[in-house]
């Protein structure tokens, strides 16, 4: 019976692509194979390849661990709580924080436990459903222009409505891959869904490596705000959002992590100010406890 079990979750990390493995998180509890996620490079066969070596990818993370803080993350959980108090006594109504070290595993999340009305975050999973639409077509990869991912570079100038992105897509599809995420576009979403969206991109487990990478390379060429504004500028971080709102990866070498802020109520300048200090402070701490081994 065991055999079977793996036999059937190697199948499903496998083959047919990212997709398949989100079934196989689904059946098995949580977590793929990392020897199959090797292998799961199911993309089409005209798509034009980067060289092997992934910048923005981890292929061979697991599809997903449980939320849990230990190690340099674990450490931080007492002054993001601080910050966050603070930022509450100064009249920014809610903050929310999610934080995920890629490097080791460990995640915490502080701050308001309910959902938030996103804006231009609202956007990530049409960005995810237009990027999988585009990797189904016979010709992807051969004119990355004539996909949407020009469009897509400027992702964080545009309102949520673009239509661009919206209108060559079907709808069905934008649903489907909304719900596979997570997500519910008629619903506020917890900071914990939002951050787990930039995982999967990050282990390519649910688009292809290729295009994966590409969508976290767009969005690294976003305007350096919102949690960039508290990592050094030499450092790529993929992401997205909106003052007050922001959420994305930040490659800092050999730890790369998650970092999801939400705020809501105050003004803009004092949410974005929120963003900008956990930002601050998450990259010192884990940027030291890296240098430390």
């Amino acid at each position: 019976m065991a055999f079977w079990r793996a036999s059937l979750l190697l199948c499903l990390c496998t083959v047919g692509g990212g997709a398949a493995s989100f079934a196989a998180r689904a059946l098995f509890g949580g977590s793929c194979l990392k020897a199959a996620s090797a292998a799961s490079d199911a993309e089409p066969a005209a798509i034009v390849r980067r060289p092997p070596h992934w910048e923005y990818v981890h292929p061979l993370l697991d599809c997903r661990s449980p939320l849990r803080a230990d190690g340099p993350v674990e450490g931080l959980r007492s002054d993001l709580e601080r910050l966050v108090a603070a930022a509450t006594q100064g009249g920014v109504e809610r903050v929310a924080v999610h934080l995920r070290d890629l490097g080791e595993g460990g995640a915490l999340q502080v701050g308001d436990t309910q959902p938030f009305v996103l804006q231009r975050l609202a956007l990530l999973p049409v960005m995810i459903a237009r990027a999988l639409h585009a990797e189904r077509q016979p010709l992807y990869g051969a004119e990355r222009g004539d996909v949407g991912w020009g469009r897509l570079a400027h992702i964080t100038h545009v309102d949520r409505d673009l239509p661009e992105l919206v209108l060559p897509v079907d709808p069905a599809l934008i649903t489907s891959v909304t719900r596979d995420l997570g997500w519910d576009a008629a619903d506020p979403v917890p900071v914990s869904v939002v951050g787990h969206t930039f995982e999967v991109l990050f282990s390519a487990t649910y688009l292809g490596r290729g295009t994966s990478e590409d969508a976290l390379l767009r969005l690294a060429g976003a305007p350096r705000e919102g949690i960039a504004t508290g990592v050094p500028d030499d450092r790529p971080v993929a992401r997205l959002g909106e003052p007050g709102e922001d959420c994305g990866i930040v490659y800092l070498p050999s730890r790369p992590y998650v970092l999801c802020v939400l705020t809501a109520g105050g003004s803009e300048a004092a949410r974005a100010a929120v963003v900008r200090d956990v930002s601050t402070l998450v990259w010192a701490r884990l940027a030291a406890a890296t240098e430390k081994g």
